[in-house]
C-alpha cells in the first residue's frame, strides 16, 4: 500500500491528463492543488482511517454484529463525501481553464470507459456474470481469511448467487453522472458557480439514482452485510487471526504514511512525500 500511495499524484496526474489531455500550464497546477489534496489527506484523513479500523479489529475480533458492519458502511461514506467535498475545491481552478476540445476528449474517453465496463461486468449470460461475481467475492473473502474449506466456498457462493445482479443498472448511473459533469463544465460558470455546481454533482450521485436502482441497491447493500456476517459466523479461529491481522497491516500502514508526511513537511519532502490517495478497504471489498 505504501509504495502505491506515495506515488499517487503521479499516478493521479497521469490519469486527469488521459481524461483532458491537459497542456503545461494546466499540468502544473494540477499538481499545486494535488499537492495541497494530498497533503490534507495524509495529515488529516489517514489518522482517522487508523482509528477506524482499531475499532473495526476490535468488532471482528469480538465477532461480528449486523450494527458494526452498519456503521462501517456509514463511516466508510463519510470519509468518502469529505474527500469528494475537498476534491471539488482543489478542482475548481483546473477546471476552470479546460477547453471545449479538452470536454470533447473527456467524453470520448468516457465513451471508452463504459465500453470496457460493458465488457467486464456484462458479458456472457446472467448465470456467466453471477459465477464471474461469486469468483471475486471468493477471492475478496480470501484475502481477509486466507484459504476457505469447500462447505465455505458452497456457503458464500449460494449466498453470492442470491444477491441482485445491478450491473446493468450501475453503468446507466455511471452514464448520468458522466453526462452531468460534462454538461457542468460546458456551462461555462464562474469560479464560485462552478464549485456549487460540482457539490451539487457530488451530492447528487446518491439521489440522482433511478428508483429502480435505489431499490436494487439498497437490497444489495442488505445482502452484502448478510454475507459480511455468514462469513464472520463461519471463519475458523485461525481464520478470524488473519484478518485481524491484516487489519493490523492496515493500520500499522496508515499511521506509517501519517508520521511520514510529517517528518517531510519538517525536511521539505518531496514529490513522493506529499503524495497520497484514499487507501480504505472494506472487509469484503464489495460495492454494486
Amino acid at each position: 500500500m505504501q509504495l502505491s500511495y506515495n506515488n499517487a499524484d503521479t499516478a493521479l496526474s497521469w490519469m486527469a491528463d488521459d481524461y483532458l489531455a491537459l497542456d503545461k500550464p494546466q499540468e502544473k497546477m494540477l499538481r499545486t492543488r494535488l499537492d495541497n489534496l494530498l497533503s490534507w489527506h495524509r495529515a488529516t484523513a489517514l489518522p482517522e482511517y487508523a482509528d477506524a479500523l482499531r475499532e473495526t479489529k476490535n468488532k471482528v475480533a469480538a465477532g461480528l454484529k449486523r450494527e458494526d458492519i452498519i456503521w462501517l458502511i456509514d463511516a466508510g461514506r463519510s470519509e468518502y463525501d469529505d474527500v469528494l467535498s475537498r476534491t471539488a475545491s482543489q478542482a475548481v481552478g483546473v477546471l476552470l481553464t479546460i477547453s471545449a476540445e479538452q470536454i470533447d476528449n473527456l467524453e470520448k474517453k468516457f465513451a471508452r470507459d463504459n465500453v470496457k465496463f460493458t465488457k467486464e461486468h456484462l458479458r456472457g449470460s446472467l448465470r456467466e456474470q453471477r459465477e464471474k461475481r461469486a469468483e471475486k467475492t471468493m477471492k475478496r473473502v480470501e484475502h481477509w481469511v486466507g484459504p476457505l474449506s469447500d462447505e465455505q466456498q458452497e456457503q458464500i457462493t449460494a449466498i453470492s448467487y442470491a444477491m441482485p445482479m445491478t450491473y446493468e443498472l450501475w453503468r446507466d448511473d455511471r452514464i448520468r453522472k458522466q453526462q452531468e459533469f460534462v454538461a457542468i463544465l460546458r456551462d461555462q460558470q464562474s469560479p464560485a458557480a462552478l464549485e456549487a455546481s460540482l457539490r451539487q454533482w457530488l451530492a447528487n450521485w446518491q439521489r440522482g439514482k433511478s428508483a429502480e436502482y435505489q431499490r436494487a441497491s439498497s437490497a444489495f447493500q442488505e445482502q452484502s452485510v448478510s454475507l459480511i456476517l455468514a462469513v464472520d459466523a463461519m471463519i475458523t479461529p485461525a481464520q478470524r487471526a488473519k484478518a485481524l491481522a491484516k487489519l493490523q497491516s492496515y493500520i500499522d500502514d496508515f499511521k506509517a504514511l501519517a508520521v511520514k508526511r510529517a517528518q517531510g513537511g519538517q525536511a521539505g519532502g518531496g514529490q513522493a512525500g506529499r503524495a497520497g490517495q484514499s487507501g480504505k478497504a472494506g472487509l469484503l471489498g464489495a460495492s454494486d
